[in-house]
């Protein structure tokens, strides 16, 4: 037997409005037409007008039975008796239906599938609750659509239950299907809008597009099963659903699967390693989301799939198929990270796939780059807060060399990094660099590539955590302001452990520090060999470490030259006096920062017992610096002089750097 039309259950639940009728009676032979049905009709428009009740339609032109402004449902202790028809009768071939009028329960018996409601479809309004028996295998399309029961009971037998079989059964709380049932057809359980858990089947091969679209109220969904695809829009305006994991059997997920699925995912998407596809909109809107885990090769991924997603994305190491033209947005907002093989995580660098070697505070760690190898990763830990020196030493092979040496904290954030260049001249380099780590682990990544193939370099790293300078102790007046440029990069040690405190300052090297702070990009991708004097000034050399700082003092205005022998010099080697630094660091603060020099009130410069002995050329300069913070007068017996042609030393310009950024003197 056919199903009853749609049009027949909406009459049911119009005719289940009229308050003045006595309840009738569950039957299939019920009259459709004549003056029986203008009566109802009758009693219909008086009833509704009566109650004041009203029918709530869907957006797809269903009623949504159990709503509050939907049908009045009869209460318990309405009279339930079925006086003039049938309360039983065949709804499949080999299955029957029965209803119980004092429990106001359906229940199903048999073999085979069902495959009829109309035996009970003209009065299903009147059913709290459906049983299926043990026997029945298949309960076929749209047989309970829309039913009004609050709880159902499925057989152990059942394998399959047919497309929209269950949709729109709005008060219904909870679904539980055996380990036998393989197939659920689309729309089974859409618009479910009171169900709160589902448990499916550890058997289930297919799951039909749409199934649980619209359960509003659905918060977990247990057991997937074996299913190969997830179909579009299956989970789909799941507005509460927070537990549900995807099976390892998963190759696609289609369009909208998980759309406005806005509570799901707070503890992060796995992907199983066979995915090969995720459709447009599937997690869009997903905003609990923290973390995609990707664990086989790169599927293909619709642009739209991460809309409105903010989330660290992890891939496998080692997959080639994960190359950065593979790591995008897809709509959302995505930053992508490297799951390495001792099964930690980290920033998607080019260092991050690396082994690891461990290395202790105070030791080294050669290794050696053979051909087609590109990096080496080390992993320290640090004890204590402050200052942590890195010591990288390099005996490279003929031809132009690169590395970059990356810090990297266990969130797999960046926190230090330094590009270097080195030509084949320079076959034995060396860099330091100090960093404020806070306590933890960390990696030290280090990439290489030498310009001729095939040849050996080595590297060795150390890092030191108590002491970054042998020559800088704690408790001097200089250690803290050495330790912050050595962290800014401004200023670094020789390479030996030491930072030389009470070496002179030459003015290529105030230069230099100063082209550090204004261009830390430029000045950290140097490349010395390839520099050239654009100075015009004869005692500048090419392809010097100062060759570029050079050419940006000049070029900028912050040195304008010193006069030898009636010639304009930049006089790189000569020690650098206080007031000529002094005007060096006015100078780029009214270039490069705006800040008016000229004209500053002299009173503070005056004070000085010294004072007289400042030339003019470098006065407004030295009061301007006196004013701000710069300097501040070297101590004698508590008496500060200005000592204008007293050498600067290393120390010295340390602490006037860190004085000058902190009282915003210079700025960025």
């Amino acid at each position: 037997m056919a199903n009853r039309p749609l049009t027949a259950w909406l009459l049911s639940i119009v005719i289940a409005m009229g308050v003045c009728l006595p309840a009738p009676a569950l039957a299939s032979d019920m009259p459709q037409g004549g003056a029986a049905a203008q009566d109802r009709a009758s009693a219909q428009e008086s009833s509704s007008s009566e109650s004041g009740l009203s029918v709530d339609v869907a957006r797809d032109g269903r009623l949504l039975a159990g709503t509050a402004s939907g049908v009045e449902l009869p209460a318990d202790d309405d009279d339930p008796s079925l006086p003039d028809g049938a309360s039983s009768g065949a709804c499949g071939e080999d299955a029957t239906w029965a209803f119980d009028a004092s429990t106001r329960t359906l229940t199903i018996s048999g073999t085979g599938s069902v495959s009829d409601n109309s035996g009970w479809l003209q009065n299903a309004y009147l059913i709290k609750g459906v049983v299926v028996e043990e026997g029945i295998t298949a309960i076929g399309p749209r047989i309970f659509e829309l039913g009004t029961f609050t709880s159902v009971s499925l057989p152990d037998t059942l394998t399959s239950l047919g497309d929209g079989a269950f949709s729109g059964c709005a008060a219904l709380t909870s679904i539980e299907l055996s380990d036998s049932v393989r197939t659920v057809g689309a729309q089974a359980f859409s618009d479910c809008v009171s169900l709160k858990e589902a448990t499916l089947s550890s058997a289930l091969t297919s799951l039909g597009a749409r199934a649980f679209m619209d359960c509003t109220s659905l918060e977990s969904i247990t057991e997937l099963g074996e299913i190969s695809e997830i179909k579009d829009s299956t989970f789909s305006g799941c507005l509460a659903l927070e537990s549900v994991s995807i099976p390892s059997s998963v190759t696609k997920i289609g369009s909208g699967a998980f759309r406005r699925c806005e509570s799901a995912f707070a503890g992060g998407i796995i992907f199983p390693a066979a995915l090969s596809e995720i459709g447009n909109s599937a997690f869009q809107g997903c905003s609990e989301v923290s973390s995609i885990e990707f664990t086989g090769s790169a599927p293909l991924i619709s642009s739209s799939a991460f809309t409105q997603v903010t989330a660290r994305a992890i891939f496998p190491v080692g997959n080639s198929t994960w190359g950065e033209s593979a790591r995008k947005n897809y709509g959302g907002d995505l930053t992508w990270y490297v799951r390495r093989a001792d099964g930690s995580v980290a920033l998607a660098t080019k260092g991050a796939e690396y082994e690891v070697v461990d290395l202790s505070a105070g030791a080294s760690k050669e290794t050696t780059y053979l051909k087609n190898n590109s990096g080496y990763a080390y992993r320290i830990v640090v004890a204590k807060a402050g200052a942590v020196r890195f010591d990288y030493t390099w005996t490279l092979p003929c031809g132009h060399n690169y590395f970059a040496v990356s810090i990297v904290n266990s969130k797999g954030e960046e926190v230090a990094a330094d590009s270097v260049y080195h030509s084949y001249v320079q076959k034995d380099c060396t860099l330091s660099r100090t960093v404020n780590l806070e306590p933890g682990e960390y990696r030290i990544e280090v990439t290489y590539r030498a310009g001729h193939q095939g040849k050996e370099g080595s590297f060795t790293a150390l890092y030191t955590a108590d002491a970054p300078y042998s020559d800088v102790p704690e408790g001097s007046w200089y250690h803290d302001a050495v330790l912050e440029v050595s962290a800014m990069g401004l200023m670094t040690g020789y390479g030996d452990g030491t930072f030389g405190p009470s070496d002179s300052l030459t003015r290529a090297q105030a230069a230099t520090i100063l082209w550090r702070y204004f261009q830390p990009t430029a000045s950290k991708n140097y490349n010395a060999q390839a520099a050239t004097n654009r100075t015009k000034m004869a005692d500048v050399e090419s392809g010097c470490f100062y060759t570029e700082a050079a050419n940006w003092a000049v070029e900028n205005g912050v040195i304008h030259g010193v006069e030898k022998d009636g010639e304009l010099c930049f006089d790189p080697d000569a020690s650098i006096p206080r007031e000529q630094l002094c005007v060096m660091i006015a100078n780029a603060a009214h270039e490069l920062c705006g800040r008016g020099v000229e004209g500053s009130d002299r009173a503070k410069l005056e004070a000085m017992p010294d004072a007289q002995s400042v030339p003019e050329w470098a006065a407004d300069s030295i009061a301007w610096c006196l004013n701000d913070g710069v300097v501040n007068g070297v101590d004698e017996s508590g008496t500060r002089y200005v000592e204008p042609a007293s050498i600067v030393d290393r120390a010295t310009m340390a602490q006037i750097m860190v004085n000058a950024i902190d009282a915003e003197a210079l700025s960025r």
